[in-house]
């Protein structure tokens, strides 16, 4: 490798050399182009418009990208660059065919303003919250139109069974890329989103203090606050607290100020851009809905239950009760239940609570998913399939959704959370199809993002960092595991296939220049992606030789060492491993040799430590009842021990 490559691949750029006769789309995006006209296979299969240069070898500016330039041929920086920079300067051209649309997601409804008969610049006042856009100071003193672009008609919902019935009869056996196994082709790429381009006659003020529902806690004075941190701090570092202690502060809001200060936080795996983190996703929607509040109560006794179990475990469970107990009579009482943020948030901290708690199971865990699926469905695609005869992926390639972060962050946890779950729960019924689900997510996370425009590539995936596109492995093989073992030809070969991209499996380069600080954490989130893939390599080497296989085999085991030299390069209490626990119990029972098995042990505990977890024991007791069988791997298939295991 050349001096310069190398200084370039250290300092984060890409040093794989890329096609300059390939499509314009794949250069812009610095992907790899198999030059197949008149549409690639990566546009096809990012489901995106393929563009070519009228003669070969032509290269093109990033400006002067079709998706760059306005309708007259110039790009936005070239007209601005054309006006004066006074904002008192108003065209006499007429521009019928200069207009804008700006959109604004609340509630899965989004406004947008009709065109404007001169160009202009206004100051617009958005209001995600209210799903609102109003003008200040107009120049011109135009009237702004707000249009919806949704009926209001009422759409007849999937039932159950209709839904079960478009998913899982996806066909598995087709494989549109034969010649490939590269994991391109995977449905979740890394890609980060595009950011927002604000239009050119329009300025953008956001009157929304998001961090204001950070400064103070509901019912919490200074003086409480001060004796909630001595408090807390003896909970966090298991130190002994009496009764006496207890009594001095009030209960229910100590438990809410643990919720804030110790649930919250460890939820966050990445480092990630600051309207990305959990807090900005959950925080803001305690002042939604009541519900919310019993919550964070709920998490933070779950939190505390750890260090003081026989104070708060029963707190937990019946605030757990109560949360379920309003979160399905919210439901059947409100028909459009899937616009509310904050229960799309609420389901995704039960769904955490229950992989925490000691008197949970996955399957209380699936009930929480399963809404939370329904609330994607609903809010991104199936009111849009009634009175449409197009694809669910064409519906949402084509509109003009834009998230907010919080949403952004929401539907990452969600991948997450059910990647890691259908391996463990009794029965996949009311669950997607990980094989046609990750097909539109992956679009879904491909819309734009409001107030993150400076965010870093590699931050923009806040729970699964550069480690996304392993997870789909995961979730792919952790559905092909449950069926019967040996599989037939069909689901022989899609296996096949995954090992194969488990084989070639390398983490996503970042793109920009990083500090030193900066590419010291990108390295030490892009192990998660390793480490998973190769617990995914031997668990697909487990699923084709189940009769024939070797678990002394030399390759079975320099995967295992491989997982856990990695394992060792990530500082102990690192906030990624909060993403690792499957990965851990996979390549567990794997290994043969006691040092490594001890060693997983160790990382289990410390794991638990870190998350408050009572599924630390029972990933423990699973482990070492598989270890005393003559054949550890073969409990990846004995459904009625896996069920006892919350990850």
């Amino acid at each position: 490798m050349s001096k310069k490559r190398k200084s370039n691949q250290y300092h984060g750029f890409q040093s794989k050399r890329r096609s300059i006769t390939g499509c314009l789309t794949c250069r812009k995006r610095r992907k790899k182009c198999d030059e197949t006209k008149p549409s690639c296979k990566a546009c096809n299969r990012n489901f995106l418009e393929c563009t070519w240069p009228k003669a070969i070898n032509e290269r093109l500016s990033p400006r002067r990208l079709p998706w760059s330039s306005s309708i007259d041929g110039n790009s936005p920086r070239d007209k601005l660059q054309d006006k004066p920079s006074s904002l008192d300067f108003i065209t006499n051209q007429s521009c019928d065919s200069l207009r804008f649309n700006l959109f604004v997601l609340k509630d899965a409804n989004y406004v947008k303003l009709s065109y404007r008969p001169l160009w202009a610049f206004d100051v617009l006042i958005a209001d995600p919250t209210a799903g609102s856009v109003s003008r200040y100071g107009s120049i011109d003193g135009g009237h702004v139109n707000l249009l919806t672009d949704e009926s209001e008609e009422e759409i007849d919902e999937l039932t159950l069974n209709s839904q079960l019935k478009e998913y899982h009869a996806t066909d598995l056996t087709r494989d549109p890329y034969p010649e490939s196994a590269s994991c391109e082709h995977l449905d979740l790429q890394v890609d980060p989103f595009p950011e927002l381009e604000i239009p050119q006659n329009a300025l953008i003020q956001y009157n929304l203090d998001f961090s204001a529902p950070h400064k103070k806690f509901p019912g919490v004075n200074f003086p409480s606050e001060v004796a909630f941190d001595s408090l807390f701090r003896k909970c966090k570092n298991k130190e002994m607290v009496s009764d006496e202690e207890f009594e001095k502060v009030d209960i229910e809001n100590f438990v809410f100020y643990a919720c804030i200060k110790g649930y919250i936080p460890k939820l966050t795996t990445q480092y990630t851009y600051k309207n990305l983190t959990t807090a900005a996703a959950f925080i803001p929607q305690l002042e939604k809905n009541p519900i919310m509040r019993i919550v964070f109560l709920c998490c933070g006794a779950t939190y505390l239950a750890w260090n003081n179990l026989k104070k708060f475990q029963t707190m937990s469970d019946e605030l757990y009760m109560n949360c379920r107990i309003s979160i399905e009579k919210f439901i059947n009482e409100n028909e459009n239940y899937a616009d509310e943020d904050w229960l799309f948030g609420a389901l995704q901290l039960l769904c955490n609570r229950d992989k925490n708690s000691l008197t949970a199971t996955e399957d209380d865990a699936k009930w929480h998913l399963v809404r939370a699926f329904d609330i994607i469905r609903l809010r991104y695609y199936n009111r849009e399939l009634e009175n449409s005869k197009s694809s669910i992926i064409d519906i949402i390639s084509n509109s003009n959704l834009i998230l907010r972060p919080e949403e952004r962050t929401l539907i990452e946890s969600f991948i997450f959370q059910y990647s890691v779950s259908i391996f463990f729960v009794e029965n996949v019924g009311g669950l997607p199809n990980p094989f046609t689900i990750f097909k539109i997510l992956n679009v879904v996370m491909k819309c734009r993002v409001y107030d993150c425009e400076h965010a870093v590539d590699w931050m923009k995936n806040p729970i699964l960092g550069p480690s996304l596109d392993s997870f789909e492995l995961l979730a792919k093989l952790s559905y092909i595991g449950r069926t019967q073992v040996p599989l037939n030809k069909e689901w022989s070969e899609r296996v096949i296939r995954l090992r194969k991209m488990c084989d070639y499996y390398t983490p996503a380069a970042p793109s920009k220049k990083m500090t030193d600080i900066q590419w010291q954490n990108f390295q030490i989130n892009s192990k998660a992606g390793t480490i998973t893939s190769r617990a995914c390599w031997l668990f697909a080497c487990k699923i084709l030789d189940y009769d024939s296989f070797h678990l002394t085999d030399s390759d079975i085991q320099k995967a295992v060492k491989k997982v856990l030299t990695v394992c060792r390069q990530i500082p102990a209490g690192n906030r990624v491993w909060g993403i690792l626990p499957w990965a851990l119990l996979v390549t567990g029972l794997f290994s043969i040799d006691a040092e490594d098995r001890a060693y997983i042990l160790e990382l289990n505990k410390m794991m638990a430590e870190r998350a408050h977890s009572y599924n630390g024991f029972r990933i423990a007791t699973f482990l070492r009842r598989a270890w005393e069988s003559h054949n550890p791997p073969n409990f990846l298939f004995k459904r009625s021990s896996l069920m006892r295991v919350n990850i």
